[in-house]
């Protein structure tokens, strides 16, 4: 494969559409599972509830401070998932792509395996099918890499080790990462400067930056499967 490009970004839940123009951009999607669990966006993203941005979390089960992500579980709780399937229910009822989307969420939610990044590659699998991305998905933990470096040695020995020669990161990360360094080990660093088009939300003033449960509940799979080609490397 001429030009084999290579990301690397821990696991999220119904990210927004921002990481599905990542995964979209590479030859090779690598879910970071086995680095530190650290709290934030791993479980938890946004959602447009009375017009606003609203955080809602599917909660995992209790585990160590120093665990890596998949030593940790999503919650087998009945109650708990029925909480986090209300709020999103409550949110989008009247959502034009409502009954398609809900679906989704809640085969994800209730899919068998609870281990974090194994439920998470599920949902993306299921997403990326339905918006025509064919990206490879692998775990890091199945990647014979050197775990002794710094975070961007381990980044650029992933990259290597699966023969890729160009490595993509969403632009957030670009004061992670040195061009000189990559280029020193035949690699090439770029950027993906990601493209959010507004869509309708309910007639209000455009939220930005929701969980792709939004974007699928306002627009239909063509317009969505368009949305993920946008953004441009630098």
């Amino acid at each position: 494969m001429p030009n084999k490009k290579i990301a690397v970004m821990q696991p999220y839940l119904f990210p927004y559409i921002g990481y599905f123009q990542l995964i979209n951009a590479v030859d090779v999607y690598v879910l970071y599972d086995d680095v530190q669990w650290i709290r934030g966006w791993i479980n938890r993203h946004t959602i447009l509830q009375n017009g606003e941005e609203t955080k809602v979390t599917l909660a995992v089960d209790k585990h160590g401070s120093r665990d890596l992500i998949n030593q940790v579980s999503f919650t087998s709780n009945p109650e708990l998932k029925a909480d986090y399937l209300n709020k999103i229910a409550n949110a989008y009822r009247h959502a034009p792509y409502f009954k398609e989307t809900f679906s989704l969420i809640e085969d994800v939610v209730n899919y068998d395996n609870r281990n974090v990044p194994k439920l998470i590659e599920y949902s993306l699998r299921h997403l990326n099918a339905r918006l025509g991305i064919t990206t490879e998905l692998l775990f890091s933990s199945d990647i014979d890499y050197n775990r002794d470096v710094n975070a961007q040695s381990k980044i650029i020995d992933i990259t290597q080790k699966l023969n890729g020669e160009t490595y993509i990161n969403n632009i957030n990360g670009q004061h992670l990462y040195n061009r000189e360094d990559f280029a020193a080990q035949n690699l090439t660093l770029k950027f993906l400067e990601k493209e959010i088009e507004a869509y309708p939300q309910f007639g209000k003033e455009f939220v930005p930056f929701l969980s792709i449960i939004d974007v699928l509940m306002f627009n239909d799979v063509d317009t969505v499967k368009n949305m993920v080609t946008k953004g441009k490397l630098v």
